[in-house]
């Protein structure tokens, strides 16, 4: 078994809630300090991060500074600690958080987001994802049964409070795959895969990739080389002809899967017990 830990006490609700599910991302409401919000969902944080803006409004307290980092490098953060956090009739209480100077625009709502809601809305929790019908339920490890045959049972990596999994790129270099839901469309990996045979080639319908790109993450952005690769896959599942991206970022044994692999499956993540289903459905 697996113990992993959040920074505060839940009550859950095991209800399920409606989400938001688009071609890119996750996004949920939420309440900081009983001040409505509107967050991103994303496996690939590792805890909860608020703008500035928004957490002044909820009146979260500043503890500490600090320094988080992403694809863009490093930037400067504040800890601070909110006195709840709600979201589908769930509430985590006392909690640390970071925060951000930086606006998060997204068309989806057409208008400015407040932050991501990441490690600490799963760690502690029973965590059902069904993105087949957008909704979300968060349940009490201790009274929830998790059926380990309902998908591909999968055994994350959680040292770092995100998920990441063992996976092989293009079918010849083994890698640690960060499952981000809040990852875009692409696949990331090393420059270094090229020194394998691991070659990008022209999107075909040249729409989308084959040459230079700029990506964006916590910290700023990278021009990055993109092309279409022959796959990735995880255990029995298989990303095939995909689109993918040239980080310096990454060593030659890491790799991001974004939303465009993980939009196909609903999830129950069960961080408590160091384990996750995936189920596929149809989109």
């Amino acid at each position: 078994m697996v113990t992993v830990e959040v920074s505060g006490d839940t009550t859950a609700n095991p209800k399920p809630f409606p989400i938001k599910v688009t071609q890119d991302r996750i996004y949920v409401e939420a309440t900081v300090n009983g001040v409505q919000g509107r967050f991103i969902l994303d496996t690939g944080a590792s805890g909860i991060v608020l703008l500035d803006e928004f957490a002044n409004r909820a009146q979260v307290k500043t503890i500490d500074h600090s320094i988080v980092g992403g694809i863009g490098g490093l930037t400067k953060a504040l800890v601070r600690k909110a006195d709840t956090v709600a979201i589908g009739g769930n509430t985590l209480s006392n909690v640390y958080v970071q925060t951000l100077n930086e606006k998060l625009e997204d068309k989806a709502y057409g208008e400015s987001l407040n932050g991501l809601m990441g490690f600490d809305v799963f760690g502690g929790a029973i965590v059902n994802l069904k993105l087949s019908d957008q909704t979300m339920s968060i349940g009490d490890p201790a009274t929830t049964t998790v059926d380990v045959n309902a998908g591909y049972l999968v055994h994350p990596d959680l040292t770092t409070f995100q998920p990441r999994v063992n996976a092989r790129i293009a079918g010849s270099v083994s890698a640690l795959a960060l499952l981000d839901t809040g990852g875009g469309q692409v696949v990331i990996i090393s420059k270094d895969v090229e020194k394998h045979g691991v070659l990008l080639v022209a999107d075909r319908e040249h729409t989308f990739l084959g040459g230079n790109r700029r990506i964006n993450g916590v910290g700023g952005s990278e021009n990055v080389l993109c092309g279409l690769m022959s796959g990735i896959a995880v255990g029995p599942i298989t990303y095939g002809d995909i689109n993918a991206c040239e980080s310096s970022v990454y060593g030659l044994h890491r790799a991001l899967i974004g939303f465009d692999f993980m939009k196909n499956f609903d999830f129950v993540f069960d961080y408590p017990h160091g384990q996750m289903i995936m189920t596929p459905h149809k989109n």
